[in-house]
């Protein structure tokens, strides 16, 4: 992974408007307008016929398949890995955890809290700000 985050990089540098990189977990946010904002980004049009197509795929209609849902595929692994996986994760991985934008966690409890973000993807790499898309808070 901190291979490709230095390759990543090195493209970005050179193909500012050709490449980005994409977190899943960011497009399990307002997934409808990201992926928008991704048509828009690759010159893809926007019709009503594929905007309604996406609109029936759970990822948009299931609230539960949504980062905020408890069931979320983006953060399965906060229910499912035992506390001893984490932890050996976090010891061996620490470094492009934190370069990636990850957390990581100090207690068991923490991790379970779902109310706590394990993930804080940095702006530049975020697919579109809230007002980018037209639903600033």
């Amino acid at each position: 992974m901190l291979h490709d985050y230095i390759e990543g990089r090195v493209l970005l540098s050179r193909y500012p408007s050709k490449f980005m990189f994409l977190y899943y977990e960011d497009l399990t946010d307002n997934a409808l307008d990201k992926v928008k904002a991704l048509y828009k980004y690759i010159g893809m049009s926007e019709s009503p016929e594929k905007i309604e197509r996406l609109k029936a795929l759970s990822v948009f209609s299931d609230k539960s398949l949504r980062s905020d849902g408890k069931n979320s595929t983006a953060f399965w692994w906060r229910n499912q890995l035992s506390w001893d996986i984490v932890q050996k994760v976090d010891k061996e991985c620490s470094s492009v955890i934190n370069l990636l934008g990850y957390k990581l966690f100090s207690t068991e409890n923490q991790l379970k809290d779902l109310s706590i973000p394990s993930i804080d993807i940095p702006s530049q790499y975020r697919v579109a700000t809230e007002a980018d898309m037209g639903t600033e808070n």
